[in-house]
């Protein structure tokens, strides 16, 4: 199985060497300077949260915020400048104080479905290497897009309940800003499918679901690496993001 040692060798176009702060607490004032590229944001932070629109600039390259991205938990709890994007563009969110509470609805949604004891970190289970699965022997991206008929359907799901698909069409509009308008890259599927080999661990019929929707809904593939993992912390972020998927209802 093709892991993310593999994936994190590709090279990433528009790299930045921003600093972008992650977001302080709600009662705090703070100002955030970002420079991407040639251009450069800044942002003011009040109390009341009602300045978002570097959230939806249509200039600012989100790559660069998702290389701070904290791990899950934390971003539930703290969340950084990527996160608050994705919340405030895919919710229309008119605050970030709005989407701070939509935050704080997934925390605690994850948190019963996990059993965690409340006022303690999420209880998630742990992302383990794969090994042979979903399929019965190790196979990379390349390998299984090259199937076509039934031995592709076998693999890629003969019959996902919609529930499944939609969590999937969530999630990869979530992690994957450009998917809405470009589609999906030959390096965004590679990660996508080592997303679902690892949610195949835990739950069959999530990972059939993205899956499903990254082979039927996605068929034209960008023939370009497209981003590595962002950092250390991505690949388990993308998990628990399709185990655990953010209450909110996206419309086509």
């Amino acid at each position: 199985m093709e892991d993310e040692e593999e994936v994190g060798g590709e090279e990433e176009d528009d790299q930045s060497e921003s600093n972008w702060s992650e977001a302080g607490s709600q009662c705090s004032t703070s100002a955030t300077t970002v420079s991407d590229g040639d251009t450069v944001f800044t942002t003011s932070t009040t109390s009341d949260h009602h300045d978002v629109g570097w959230a939806l600039d249509p200039t600012l390259k989100i790559g660069s915020l998702e290389d701070l991205r904290g791990d899950f938990g934390s971003e539930l709890v703290e969340p950084s400048a990527w996160i608050l994007q994705r919340i405030i563009r895919l919710t229309e969110a008119g605050s970030e104080f709005a989407a701070r509470e939509v935050l704080k609805h997934w925390f605690n949604i994850v948190a019963i479905l996990t059993g965690t004891p409340a006022g303690e970190p999420l209880q998630l289970p742990q992302v383990i290497q794969p090994g042979d699965l979903p399929f019965h022997r190790p196979i990379t991206w390349e390998e299984v897009n090259l199937l076509d008929g039934e031995d592709r359907k076998s693999r890629f799901g003969r019959e996902v309940d919609d529930m499944y698909k939609r969590g999937a069409r969530l999630s990869i509009m979530f992690l994957f800003p450009d998917a809405r308008t470009k589609g999906l890259s030959t390096g965004d599927k590679r990660r996508i499918f080592i997303v679902a080999s690892n949610v195949w661990m835990y739950d069959q019929l999530k990972a059939e679901g993205l899956l499903w929707v990254m082979d039927r809904e996605y068929v034209y593939t960008r023939e370009e690496g497209g981003r590595k993992w962002a950092n250390s912390w991505s690949k388990d972020f993308m998990v628990y993001t399709v185990l655990y998927p953010p209450p909110i209802v996206v419309f086509h």
